[in-house]
């Protein structure tokens, strides 16, 4: 069988399972597909579905005989050659089966050898009739007409000299042996012309072989398509992508087969595309098609050839980097949200702590979202000004983690007149006790005071702090203690270093971030080009930007790889800068008159005693009784919140349980607080050798009965009742009016106290 060149696909249609399971099991062991039908009904079926070259039939069939079969399946594929096998009594003589279509006739019973003798002589037939085909002219066969009985004039002939043939002066014998000559001529040019057509013919036959060689050992599946885009071949890459051998699907359509949608191939059938095919066994193969129209000679497009790889493992992973790309979006977008955020909180903290001054400039570049890197100024409520540059360990989110709680303290122990020695001292602790293990703090911290001009400082780990005048530098004051965190605070040497400026000279403290910026050449930016660039500013106004140009000029396409920042400090001594009102729109500072009007935003939102403290701490008339003024505040707010806006009652506050209660209550009442107000207005008489401080407190609650709650503040001894005595035992007046919702308070205070 192995021979066979033209028989690959075969049908048994036989009803005695006994003769057709041995018969197909040997054809399936020799190579050749086989399918077998036990009625014409299947069978007619089977050949609807697929493609056959053979088909071995009983002519004795239930529902019709073989004949009828073979007529009815050759009128549908004319190609099927018949081998028809009778028994001893058939209705049929074999010259009338082989007259109806069979291709040879076996009689019951019968050797195997025989029915493959039979098989390969159909298949040797069959051979030389596609041999001769191709022989024939093109031009015979474009002309052929069946209906015709004499086509002569429009087949071209073939050239034969017969001009000296002549019917006057040849007797017959001279004419027969003319015409022999002629005839001899004529068979010579013929057994010639089909010698060539024959060489053509194998030489096409080697190069279609050489094809279909490289064909069948692609690793790419290839597939032939008619006009119709029904299968006409396949390689043996294409059966083992697909599932499916020639027989199964030889003339079968492609959206009826492997196509999983026509869309994309109805809009791109003659170009690359990528689809989604189905195989035999119903699985999903996704693959880069690559169709190529099959044309003739004369550029008639014949068919259509397709190479198809198999990018199933390529779209899987495509489709696991999409997805996490896709996740790792999400999950950037929700990181970037969640800086967006920490950014903007950083922001808003360092816009309400850092006051504007027209002698202070900052430069502030991050390399992230969010800037690790602190720049502050603030003016001392006694006069002068700190100034603060702060770089923790490492950039982003995780660098400006520490920045809320170092501000913060910073800006208390500011508005509390403390030293640099103290406030450097809480940071340093403050890191050690909340910072995660490996967090530092580069820190430097100036002084300034605008009368004397002299300029104390610290540096610790951050770059020199640079004092240039207007003949160059004046200064460098280089690190000589530690990042705030490494050591214990009873292990930091706070000493600071002082000099004395002149007016307009310009002090930097600045982070690492500018000196180390590369460049493409891996070149750092470095001090001196820092010091050039600090020395040769053309217009003072603009320094930050000649600064931040002269840096990005330098790193040019680099990525910034740290946070830049900068103060720069113009020496202005003589007397207090101005600072800007940056002042909360509901208190007003007139002199030594102060007004505030708090509603119930404002008592929901806000911690009032904090308030109260800054109000306090930011008037210096005020802070050297600040502790007694605070008292009598805070006691008069709390009395006119409690009791006149929230209506407590505060026989609750008898008993720890009762406090307990109270305070709940209180919380409670100031949620759903929706209006109200107190006003408070403070004013301050100069006397000789004292201070007359008046406090006013009015709300607009319904009063109280304050006769009844006041005691003398010795013979309590209750949780509650003593804040009206407390305050009493501190003024010199107190006076109530209307329902008790308006209190009036009088202080003395000797300044030699």
């Amino acid at each position: 069988m192995d021979n066979l060149l033209t028989t690959k696909c075969i049908l048994i249609v036989q009803n005695d399972s006994s003769f057709s399971h041995p018969l197909k099991n040997g054809f399936t062991e020799k190579g050749l597909y086989c399918d077998h039908a036990e009625n014409t009904a299947s069978a007619l079926e089977l050949l609807d579905k697929h493609y056959y070259d053979l088909v071995i039939s009983d002519i004795v069939l239930p529902v019709m005989d073989g004949i009828q079969f073979m007529q009815m399946a050759k009128s549908k594929c004319a190609h099927i050659d018949f081998i028809m096998i009778m028994g001893q009594d058939s209705p049929y003589d074999a010259m009338e089966i082989l007259e109806k279509g069979a291709a040879d006739i076996l009689t019951k019973p019968f050797d195997l050898d025989i029915l493959w003798a039979t098989i390969y002589k159909i298949d040797r037939s069959r051979q030389r009739v596609q041999e001769l085909l191709t022989v024939i002219p093109q031009e015979y066969i474009d002309n052929l007409d069946l209906d015709q009985k004499d086509n002569s004039q429009d087949i071209p002939t073939l050239s034969v000299d017969t001009s000296n043939i002549t019917n006057d002066d040849l007797n017959t014998n001279e004419k027969l042996k003319k015409v022999t000559t002629v005839c001899s001529q004529l068979s010579q040019r013929l057994t010639h012309e089909i010698n060539i057509r024959k060489l053509n013919a194998l030489v096409l036959q080697e190069a279609k072989d050489r094809l279909n060689a490289h064909l069948d050992n692609s690793p790419l599946a290839y597939i032939e398509w008619d006009l119709e885009f029904k299968v006409v071949s396949l390689n043996i890459a294409a059966e083992k992508l697909f599932g499916y051998n020639l027989c199964e699907i030889k003339g079968s359509h492609f959206f009826d087969t492997i196509a999983s949608s026509s869309d994309d191939i109805k809009q791109t059938r003659m170009e690359k595309f990528m689809m989604e095919n189905i195989a035999k066994d119903g699985s999903k193969r996704y693959c880069q098609w690559f169709n190529t129209p099959l044309t003739s000679s004369n550029n008639q497009i014949l068919g259509i050839a397709s190479l198809i790889e198999n990018t199933s493992e390529l779209f899987k992973v495509t489709k696991k980097l999409s997805d996490a790309l896709k996740s790792n979006k999400n999950l950037f977008n929700k990181l970037k949200y969640e800086y967006n955020i920490a950014s903007a909180i950083l922001s808003k903290v360092m816009k309400q702590t850092t006051q504007e001054f027209s002698h202070v400039k900052f430069l502030r570049a991050s390399m992230e979202v969010v800037c690790g890197d602190l720049s502050l100024a603030f003016n001392k409520p006694s006069g002068g000004l700190y100034a603060f540059i702060g770089d923790f360990t490492g950039h982003g989110l995780s660098a400006a983690i520490g920045a809320v709680p170092i501000v913060d303290l910073l800006i208390d122990m500011t508005n509390q007149n403390c030293s640099i020695n103290d406030i450097l001292f809480a940071m340093n602790q403050k890191i050690k006790d909340t910072m995660p293990t490996g967090k530092f703090l580069a820190a430097s911290i100036m002084e300034y005071s605008y009368i004397t001009g002299v300029l104390k400082l610290w540096n610790g780990g951050n770059p020199d702090i640079i004092i240039v005048g207007p003949e160059g530098i004046k200064k460098r004051f280089p690190s000589n203690n530690l990042p705030l965190g490494v050591l214990d605070s009873n292990s930091l040497d706070f000493t600071l270093e002082e000099f004395q400026t002149e007016p307009y000279d310009r002090v930097y403290a600045y982070s690492d971030g500018i000196i180390e910026t590369f460049n493409e050449k891996e070149e750092i930016f470095g001090i001196e080009r820092f010091e050039q660039v600090l020395t040769e500013l053309k217009d003072p106004k603009q320094s930050i930007e000649e600064i931040t140009q002269a840096i990005d000029t330098f790193r040019g396409d680099i990525e910034q790889q740290d946070d830049v920042t900068l103060i720069e400090l113009t020496c202005i001594p003589g007397t207090d800068i101005e600072m800007k009102d940056i002042s909360d729109d509901y208190h007003n500072f007139k002199g030594c008159n102060v007004k505030i009007k708090l509603d119930s935003t404002h008592l929901q939102s806000m911690n009032v005693s904090e308030y109260l403290i800054q109000i306090i701490e930011q008037n210096p008339l005020f802070l050297p009784h600040k502790e007694s003024i605070f008292v009598i505040l805070q006691e008069l707010v709390s009395n006119s919140l409690d009791y006149g806006l929230l209506k407590l009652d505060p026989k609750m506050k008898k008993s720890l349980e009762g406090y307990e209660a109270f305070f709940t209550r209180r919380q409670k009442a100031l949620d759903d607080l929706k209006n109200g107000w107190i006003h408070i207005e403070l004013e301050v008489f100069p006397e000789p050798d004292a201070k007359k401080i008046i406090i006013q407190i009015e709300d607009s609650g319904n009063g109280f009965n304050f006769h009844k709650i006041l005691t003398n503040l010795e013979d309590n001894v209750s949780f509650s009742g003593r804040g009206l005595s407390l305050i009493k035992s501190l003024c010199h007046e107190m006076h109530f009016y209307d329902n008790g919702n308006r209190i009036r308070v009088i202080c003395k205070f000797d300044d030699n106290d």
